[in-house]
């Protein structure tokens, strides 16, 4: 797994380092996706979440992100079709980056959740 590691380092403070890592992560995660056809988004999450089917995605990798006293751990994966990544909590940008096919998947930004076809 590819690891948006220069976005952190290069990050003016935690908060910085958590938002440039949920934006860059799935971004870089999507170049080097092993099969568009199988996953067709790729999501990285701080918070809980859950699989409509539970063993659709691969690649899961768990990242910790430490500031001054605090961690952070997000989980980052390919999602596969069909499926539906449902998040559990809030769906900001320090905590949910997404990067997906959007003629195979949608996302609702009401709840966070994301439905590939």
């Amino acid at each position: 797994m590819f690891i948006a590691a220069d976005a952190i380092g290069r990050s003016s403070s935690f908060k910085a380092a958590r938002e440039a890592f949920t934006q860059q992560q799935p971004d870089l995660m999507w170049q080097h996706n092993p099969d568009y056809n199988k996953f067709p988004a790729a999501a990285c999450y701080g918070l809980g979440y859950r699989l409509a089917n539970p063993n659709g995605f691969a690649g899961l990798v768990t990242v910790n992100i430490t500031g001054p006293g605090k961690v952070e751990t997000y989980d980052c994966m390919y999602v596969e079709g069909p499926n539906q990544f449902l998040t559990d909590s809030d769906g900001g940008s320090l905590n949910l980056g997404i990067t997906y096919d959007p003629t195979r998947c949608s996302f609702d930004h009401d709840t966070a959740d994301l439905t590939c076809s």
